[in-house]
């Protein structure tokens, strides 16, 4: 779960990071644990906007289910 202020996080060029990569990126991870796809989706966010302040709330819910 996360707000669009992660979605739409706006890079130099002012391209926004978009829904489907930061879906890609949890899937990339989704092995993981909990901290570690979260430490996945904002370093790919802190790549792609390269130091531009965010606009919004950056918020990111990760729930691992029980087997």
């Amino acid at each position: 779960l996360f707000t669009d202020g992660i979605s739409d996080a706006p890079n130099r060029l002012g391209l926004r990071l978009g829904e489907e990569k930061v879906l890609a990126t949890v899937a990339a991870h989704c092995h993981e644990s909990p901290d570690a796809i979260s430490r996945h989706v904002f370093e790919a966010l802190d790549e792609f906007t390269g130091g531009v302040a965010p606009r919004d709330d950056l918020t990111l819910v990760v729930v691992q289910s029980a087997p």
